[in-house]
């Protein structure tokens, strides 16, 4: 498991051990705040990449949750 502070967003990643393939796959996900005190959550779970170890799958969870920032992915996103 990994936390990181990026660009005013807070990244979880980790890793679930795929019993059926021996490998592990990426979990991720961003939170952040607004100005008007709503929380946003976004679950990454595209995530179809697999790994031997389960340090690798945690670090692409990392990368694909900064490109998902990078990309504005938080900009199509509607509060309730």
């Amino acid at each position: 498991m990994a936390n990181l502070f990026y660009k005013d967003f807070l990244i979880l990643a980790g890793a679930d051990f795929d019993r059926l393939t021996g490998q592990w796959v990426p979990i991720a996900s961003v939170t952040w705040g607004t100005d008007t005190g709503k929380h946003g959550v976004h679950f990454l779970t595209n995530l179809s990449a697999r790994y031997a170890t389960a340090d690798e799958a945690v670090s692409y969870g990392l990368t694909a949750a900064k490109n998902w920032v990078d990309q504005g992915g938080q900009a199509s996103f509607r509060f309730r």
